[in-house]
């Protein structure tokens, strides 16, 4: 949807202000700054939302996508993001909406120096 001629020139310096790291990222982190590594995996958090309503008011929340564009064409794009993820991760039977969170789960320990 970014890169749809309508909002691309809207995208073209955007940067999000939060990132993602992966496994391998936290892990050299972790290590380099003195901590040993009991436990680390990859896991992916599952949230069920009871209505599609309830659903866009939390990504709304922190969705910064939203952040350069003008007031005007936020509802337009937002509806346009939300009926795409949809055909992507259908609403269950009763319309409950599943959003899967990737997630780290990371148990360390100081070394002794």
């Amino acid at each position: 949807i970014l890169t749809r001629p309508e909002w691309a020139p809207y995208f073209h310096n955007f940067h999000t202000n939060w990132h993602f790291s992966n496994k391998n990222e936290i892990e050299h982190l972790v290590t380099e700054n003195g901590f040993h590594i009991l436990h680390l995996k990859e896991l992916t958090q599952e949230i069920l939302f009871p209505s599609e309503e309830a659903f866009e008011t939390y990504v709304k929340l922190w969705y910064t996508y939203l952040n350069p564009l003008p007031e005007t064409e936020k509802e337009s794009f937002f509806h346009q993001v939300m009926k795409k993820y949809l055909t992507l991760i259908p609403k269950y039977p009763h319309g409950e909406v599943l959003m899967r969170i990737p997630r780290l789960d990371l148990i360390a320990e100081k070394r002794a120096f």
